[in-house]
C-alpha cells in the first residue's frame, strides 16, 4: 500500500535495508521505546535512531560467523608403519641402550624352587627351517629335536624367569637364551642366540659357543637387535658380543647344560628308535 506525506506526495519505505541478515524489529523497539510509533517515513526518523539502527546492523553483521571448513573424512585403511632394524650396525642410542639392559641381567643367577624341563620333536617346513637357520634349504621337511629349560627367580629380584633352549635340525645347532623382566613397562624380554654347525650335537652342549644375536623386546617401542654380519666391520661391536657371550656361559653353567642336554638328547633318540612302526596296511582284494 503506497505511503504519502502530509503534502500529499507519495513516499517509498526503506526497503533497501534488507541485508541478507534477519533483523528483530520487535526487539528494536524493545531497546528503544521512545520510537515505538516509528514507520516507514524518514521525517519522523531521529539522529539517535539512525546512529543506532547503523550501529545494531554492524554488530549483526560482524556476528555471522563464517561457514567451517568441510572436515576431512577418515580414511577407513587401517594404518600401516614399518620399521626397519639395522641389526649390524645400531644406532648411537640403541647401543647405549644395549649396555644398560644387558648391565641389568645378573651373571650369578640364583632361583627358587620353581623349574622344568622338557624335550620333543617339531617337524619344520621350509619357511620355518629358514627362520631358525637362516639359510635358504632345499629340503622340504626336517624334524627338530629341542630341550628346554626354565627357571624361575625368587619374587624379590628384578627378574622372572629364565629359559635356555637347546635345537637341532639336522646338523645345525641353536642355542637360545631368554632372561624375562619383571618391571614390564620398558623391557619385556632379552633373548641371546648362538648357532653353529656340527655333527655331533652332545659336543657342542658342553662347549662355550660365542653368542652371535642378541635382541631386546622393549614395551610399546620397536625391538633393539645386533647381530653377527660377517661383511661388516663389527669390531667397534665386539663388547656387546662378548657381554652376551659371558652371560650366555653364566646361565649354562647354572642349567647344567652339559650334562643335562646330552642326557635328554639321549632319551629323546631312544624313544624315536623304541617307537613302534605302523604295520602296512593290507593289499586291498580284487574286486
Amino acid at each position: 500500500m503506497p505511503v504519502t506525506s502530509p503534502s500529499g506526495s507519495s513516499l517509498k519505505p526503506y526497503t533497501n535495508v534488507r541485508f541478507a541478515i534477519s533483523l528483530d524489529f520487535t526487539r528494536l523497539l524493545t531497546l528503544y521505546p521512545r520510537h515505538s510509533s516509528l514507520v516507514y517515513n524518514p521525517a519522523v526518523s531521529s539522529r539517535n535512531f539512525k546512529i543506532a539502527l547503523i550501529a545494531l546492523l554492524t554488530a549483526t553483521t560482524f556476528a555471522q560467523e563464517p561457514a567451517s571448513a568441510p572436515t576431512a573424512k577418515p580414511s577407513d585403511k587401517p594404518q600401516v608403519r614399518v620399521n626397519y632394524l639395522n641389526v649390524c650396525a645400531p644406532a648411537a642410542a640403541d647401543q647405549q641402550e644395549l649396555e644398560t639392559v644387558l648391565s641389568r641381567i645378573t651373571p650369578k643367577p640364583v632361583f627358587s624352587a620353581d623349574m622344568e624341563i622338557s624335550r620333543g620333536r617339531s617337524t619344520l617346513n621350509p619357511s620355518d627351517l629358514v627362520v631358525n637357520t637362516g639359510q635358504p634349504t632345499q629340503l622340504s621337511t626336517s624334524v627338530s629335536s629341542w630341550v628346554r629349560i626354565r627357571h624361575d627367580f625368587p619374587e624379590s629380584g628384578p627378574l622372572t624367569s629364565a629359559q635356555y633352549s637347546f635345537s637341532v635340525t639336522d646338523k645345525h645347532v641353536s642355542e637360545t637364551l631368554v632372561v624375562h623382566f619383571r618391571d614390564t613397562k620398558d623391557v619385556l624380554q632379552v633373548s641371546i642366540t648362538d648357532s653353529v654347525e656340527a655333527d655331533d650335537s652332545s659336543q657342542v652342549a658342553r662347549e662355550l659357543t660365542p653368542a652371535d644375536r642378541i635382541r631386546i623386546e622393549r614395551f610399546g617401542k620397536p625391538s633393539i637387535v645386533l647381530a653377527r654380519c660377517p661383511n661388516n666391520d663389527q669390531s667397534a661391536l665386539e663388547p656387546f658380543f662378548g657381554h652376551a657371550t659371558m652371560l650366555m656361559n653364566a646361565y649354562r653353567r647354572a642349567f647344567d647344560t652339559s650334562d643335562t642336554i646330552p642326557a635328554e638328547l639321549t632319551r629323546l633318540a631312544h624313544r624315536a628308535a623304541t617307537r613302534p612302526k605302523k604295520a602296512a596296511s593290507a593289499p586291498a582284494k580284487p574286486q
